[in-house]
């Protein structure tokens, strides 16, 4: 994950259970946002990694809760993410959907750092997969 999202300065796994059709795991992480490097935050992620029945597409759904200011200030966070295979064509597609909570006063500088971490890791995702593959 550090090298997918370069704001992220640290993370230790704190659980993990399941099976590969249904991987649970919990992170505490740190990170300096991308547009304030000044200011870290440090958050808890709860992660399932699953398949659909005929295993043809994968999921990553988060929750994460970050906490400003030494743990004053907390926001939550949801993701998923969707991997699979169109018929139409070799290669994987990705879709994801974030939900984000922030104070109105911030909504322009939310978007940019959710926008920048999301379009960094799928640039750093693209790049270790094509010296994969």
């Amino acid at each position: 994950m550090k090298f997918l999202n370069p704001t992220i300065i640290d993370f230790t796994v704190t659980d993990e259970s399941g099976t590969y059709d249904h991987w649970k795991y919990s992170v505490q992480y740190s990170e300096n946002l991308s547009h304030w490097p000044h200011l870290s935050n440090h958050a808890i992620a709860h992660f399932q990694v699953r398949t659909n029945d005929e295993k043809d597409v994968y999921f990553i759904h988060s929750n994460h809760r970050t906490c400003l200011f030494m743990g004053l200030y907390c926001l939550d966070s949801e993701s998923e993410f969707k991997f699979f295979q169109p018929k139409q064509f070799s290669g994987a597609t990705c879709e994801e959907t974030v939900f984000y909570q922030c104070p109105m006063f911030l909504s322009y500088f939310c978007k940019r750092e959710v926008a920048f971490q999301r379009n960094a890791i799928m640039s750093n995702l693209k790049k270790k997969l094509a010296k994969v593959y």
